[in-house]
């Protein structure tokens, strides 16, 4: 089969030979023989350069279909259609998955794949196939609500109460950071003096984040929205969680939150509080959304201090000194028991995800429990923008005044 450059090239190559011909006054009996046959061949040219002119267009069209994300549209109402249960359930069973699911795989793997990440399991949904989705039919009535992933993992995770910023990302994330510029008094006629400004980088790579989760085969065969939403709510809580222990401690992430940073250390938890404010406060950070973070275990001694002796309270409607005090499990206490708090502009910390979710679906190796296992993989990392946005603290003692 010949291709439109060559058709292109024939075409006019007899195009030159007709109007050769037609140039001239007259013709010899040969020359209009020989014009007819090359005017039928032009026509032949002709329709043979249209198809293949159709070819290719179509042919463009299937190739910019495969690498063209899915319309904001067709998103939205393959959403609706999809199923994470349905999908894990047939391939539990060994059966090909068909219909919104296949698409959705489909969908999954493209991401995965535009972020030069191999996927390992069957299930591959894309990051935007983990938003929540709404008005979906259940025993056929409209308007039940589907939960979604991303959601679940923002309700389950204090990083992102406290405001960390989260972006989702296609390659290794660089940060370009700007230190202060400083300013100088100078005379009228002087050279103005170097401002000092520097750029620095916080870089972030995908790292893998996996997790196990048994489902039962009996609750599978059982699907509905409240078991979608409960295996949605379990996987996204197991994430969060993890998220949450590694911007607290050495674990996984490029940097956690604070590390570098020298701890104070105070036998009384109000001062300490008061001195990781001053702290930000003397490294003119922006305290606008500046929030206090502290270990579970910290929470009865804050809770019943004070800042003026049984006058006024530490802690007033889960804030202190003016800002809001949140407390998590994921903040981990010193070997010698001193526990930690932390004081921070927090969206100065970065969390990536590259990718949805890929779930490997393992029906036989609890399979005598009449169990599924998943192995659930996922992209992500964290890092600091600057370690002066962060405070650190250690209560050492007992004193709660």
């Amino acid at each position: 089969m010949k291709t439109l450059k060559v058709l292109l090239e024939e075409r006019a190559a007899l195009e030159s030979d007709i109007e050769g011909l037609t140039n001239k006054e007259t013709l010899t009996a040969d020359e209009e023989t020989r014009l007819n046959e090359m005017v039928s061949n032009y026509q032949e040219k002709q329709n043979e350069v249209k198809a293949a002119e159709k070819r290719e267009s179509v042919l463009k069209t299937i190739a910019s279909s495969k690498n063209k994300p899915a319309s904001k549209d067709n998103e939205g109402e393959l959403s609706k259609r999809f199923s994470i249960v349905r999908a894990i359930e047939k391939l539990s069973n060994d059966k090909a998955l068909d219909g919104a699911e296949a698409e959705m795989v489909a969908e999954g793997r493209k991401e995965f794949s535009n972020i030069g990440q191999s996927t390992r399991g069957g299930l591959v949904i894309p990051s935007w196939g983990l938003e929540a989705r709404a008005n979906v039919n259940e025993n056929g009535t409209a308007g039940v609500d589907v939960l979604g992933f991303a959601e679940a993992l923002q309700a389950n995770s204090i990083a992102r109460e406290l405001g960390v910023s989260f972006f989702n990302l296609t390659a290794d994330g660089k940060f370009v950071i700007q230190s202060p510029t400083t300013v100088t008094w100078e005379g009228e006629v002087d050279p103005n003096a170097d401002g000092g400004q520097a750029l620095t980088t916080a870089s972030i790579v995908p790292k893998r984040l996996a997790t196990k989760v048994l489902l039962s085969k009996q609750l599978l065969n059982q699907h509905n929205i409240s078991v979608e939403n409960a295996f949605v709510q379990d996987i996204a809580r197991a994430v969060a969680a993890k998220l949450d222990y590694s911007l607290f401690n050495d674990d996984g992430f490029t940097e956690h939150a604070g590390n570098g940073v020298t701890p104070k250390s105070n036998a009384s938890v109000s001062s300490l509080m008061g001195a990781l404010v001053e702290q930000l406060m003397m490294s003119n950070v922006n305290l606008t959304n500046a929030k206090f973070a502290a270990s579970a275990g910290l929470f009865a001694e804050i809770a019943a201090a004070t800042q003026v002796s049984a006058v006024t309270p530490l802690l007033s409607g889960n804030r202190a000194y003016g800002y809001e005090v949140m407390f998590s499990s994921q903040i981990a206490d010193n070997a010698s028991a001193q526990e930690q708090i932390y004081f921070a502009d927090w969206s100065s910390f970065i969390i990536g995800q590259w990718g949805g979710l890929d779930i490997i679906v393992d029906p036989y190796t609890v399979a005598d429990n009449g169990q599924v296992k998943l192995v659930l993989n996922s992209f992500f990392d964290g890092n600091q923008k600057r370690t002066t946005d962060f405070a650190l603290g250690a209560f050492t003692g007992t004193d709660i005044s």
